[in-house]
């Protein structure tokens, strides 16, 4: 008796758990329905072809019973208040040619329907994935980097793809299926009332034990598809590393290193596969002996009946057939339950990406920006990661249209963070951002960043063709402004000397192309750009003495008459800028030109005494420096 609390309490958790499973799971496909809205003709078509084969299928069981009662048996029989018999003359081979007409005709009529739903389902299927695709692709190009830092690409290809694919079944199978079956439930068991109301009880008898079935392991199996689904993102992900880090993997000999590390991962991955099999063949099992100890019954006490004449033989075969259907929908209904449950792990990863915050979105009433002169303020900015490390604080400065600024300081000092500021990658913890003495939160994103070119250590090429790479700086560029983009960025000559010229296929990330001819294709599409302000983060890293040579000469050409923000810690860069800006555990500690800096006892000096290129420390004005700065390439405005 003392333990009849524990039970009940036990009772009511599982019950809250089952009903809050059921209405989160309604939940998630509810998030799909709008997809479902361009394609609602196409879906009651389907539906309505799903029943009318259901139909058929009813009325397939009849021709045998005719057969059976008035062609063999002779016993009395009607079929819709008629004798079938009388309809043929009382020919019997008549009637024997009549009923397998009809068994061919429900066939013939049941397979042309089922292939016309089947055609239109599959349709609906790929353009619902195909619109799921295009809107998560579209989200995934908006959202902010910290979103992209988190997430790994391996993981968002496999949400791209098979968890798609999965969640294709559940929204079809969850809304054709499911109708189909339950319509065919539903009538099938009319019909068995109908022809014999005692054993279609005897077979419902085991209905409360189905029901149980279905609603215990659906919470299991929803639970396995999480986790399988979970080990394949990894999967891929580790996939995705070693075959981006080859030449690594084959510089340090860690070829069997990995090969461990992989084979650790596809056994977590494939005993989540397998726990998820088990528990779906384990319901499968258990329905088919349920099943079977229905058929038992109802053959048992049927033959019973048939033998004291309460039931003709006909009749007898028409519902032991109506039972297999029965249960035919049931089985369907299992197998959709399982499906669902498969699915509602994968739609919970793309609904994770679709319901993702845009960290960065166009201020109410944001504008298109105008012409910018290229003018930059800073004002009081402070910028803090989501994990409360701080990158910037309190970091105010000017730039004036067609400066040229080097951003100096040690690694972490936050330098590649005002840039993310400035193309509102992140948004400002506090303070403001300006570009000509306007907030530049006032501007729509889009136009903004059309306006600034950005240069960074690895070039952004893409497995595409030259052209194709030269067009994402002018969409709308003609061959002669290609031409004049490569030349002026001293890649001309190489590409006219390639055989499909603008037309070559560059591989996979560049990597066809040596470093100098990358960054060069980058500052082409930089000129194409045509932008007033350009942000260059140590372009020439990496490169040797000829390919640097050629690569500043094109950043000459490319920022002549452009505010220029370029971050270096090569002292042959900052040669070249009006000014200097010195961060330090993003703080600016020190502005002003290079040369009164190096003068003076400042962080930019000890940076300059690390690479051996500071003056004198006599500081008089004969003190030579080896570092030859000329005069201001680009004039104060």
């Amino acid at each position: 008796m003392n333990d009849r609390p524990g039970l009940l309490e036990s009772a009511r958790s599982d019950i809250v758990r089952r009903v809050r499973g059921a209405r989160r799971l309604l939940r998630i496909q509810s998030q799909f329905h709008p997809y479902l809205r361009s394609y609602r003709k196409r879906l009651i078509l389907a539906v309505a072809l799903s029943l009318l084969y259901a139909g058929l299928r009813l009325l397939e069981p009849w021709p045998l019973q005719i057969l059976f009662d008035r062609a063999l048996l002779d016993r009395e029989s009607r079929f819709l208040g008629v004798d079938p018999l009388a309809l043929v003359g009382g020919d019997r081979m008549a009637l024997l040619g009549l009923s397998a007409l009809a068994v061919l005709v429900l066939a013939g009529l049941a397979g042309a329907v089922y292939y016309a739903q089947s055609v239109l389902l599959a349709g609906v299927g790929q353009g619902i994935v195909r619109d799921l695709r295009e809107d998560v692709f579209h989200q995934l190009q908006r959202l902010a980097l910290p979103f992209h830092r988190k997430a790994t690409s391996g993981d968002l290809m496999m949400r791209m793809t098979g968890d798609m694919i999965m969640l294709r079944e559940m929204i079809l199978a969850s809304l054709v299926t499911m109708t189909t079956q339950t319509v065919l439930l539903v009538s099938v068991l009319i019909l068995m009332l109908t022809v014999n109301l005692r054993l279609t009880l005897i077979a419902l008898v085991l209905a409360p034990i189905l029901f149980f079935l279905f609603r215990t392991f659906r919470r299991r199996m929803v639970a396995a598809a999480r986790k399988q689904r979970r080990r394949e993102g990894r999967l891929a992900q580790s996939i995705e590393e070693v075959l981006l880090s080859i030449p690594m993997v084959q510089a340090y000999t860690a070829e069997d290193r990995e090969d461990e590390r992989f084979r650790k991962i596809t056994k977590k991955s494939a005993r989540a596969g397998l726990r998820a099999a088990k528990l779906e063949a384990g319901m499968q099992r258990m329905v088919e002996v349920t099943v079977a100890i229905g058929t038992a019954l109802v053959l048992w006490f049927g033959v019973r009946e048939v033998l004291q004449d309460s039931m003709t033989p006909g009749v007898f075969l028409v519902f032991l057939a109506y039972l297999r259907a029965i249960f035919k929908p049931v089985r369907g209904i299992s197998k959709v339950t399982e499906r669902t449950a498969r699915a509602s792990a994968a739609a919970e990863r793309v609904l994770e990406i679709l319901h993702a915050a845009r960290e960065i979105r166009d201020s109410h009433g944001a504008v298109e920006a105008p012409p910018f002169r290229g003018a930059i303020r800073f004002a009081h900015v402070t910028f803090a990661y989501d994990d409360g490390s701080v990158a910037l604080t309190d970091v105010s400065f000017r730039i004036a249209p067609g400066e040229s600024v080097a951003l100096v300081g040690p690694t972490g000092a936050g330098k590649t963070t005002l840039f993310s500021l400035l193309l509102r990658f992140h948004k400002p913890t506090e303070g403001r951002v300006y570009i000509d003495d306007q907030k530049i939160k006032r501007y729509t994103v889009g136009s903004l960043r059309r306006q600034i070119s950005l240069l960074p250590q690895e070039p952004f090429i893409v497995g595409r063709s030259i052209r194709e790479n030269l067009l994402f700086g002018k969409p709308d560029a003609t061959d002669e402004e290609l031409w004049n983009a490569l030349r002026t960025a001293a890649l001309e000559e190489f590409v006219r000397g390639l055989p499909d010229g603008l037309a070559t296929r560059i591989r996979e990330r560049g990597q066809s192309l040596s470093g100098g001819q990358k960054q060069r294709l980058a500052i082409a599409r930089a000129v194409l750009k045509d932008s007033p302000i350009v942000l260059l983060d140590e372009p020439t890293t990496g490169l040797d003495a000829r390919s640097e040579k050629e690569v500043l000469e094109g950043l000459a050409r490319l920022c002549e008459g452009r505010t220029t923000i370029a971050i270096t810690h090569r002292f042959s860069t900052i040669r070249t800028a009006d000014r200097v800006l010195v961060l330090d555990k993003g703080r600016l500690v020190e502005n002003g030109p290079a040369e009164d800096l190096l003068r003076s006892d400042t962080l930019f000096r000890a940076l300059a005494e690390i690479q051996g290129v500071a003056p004198d420390r006599r500081g008089d004005d004969d003190a030579k420096s080896p570092i030859a700065f000329p005069a201001p390439r680009l004039p104060h405005p």
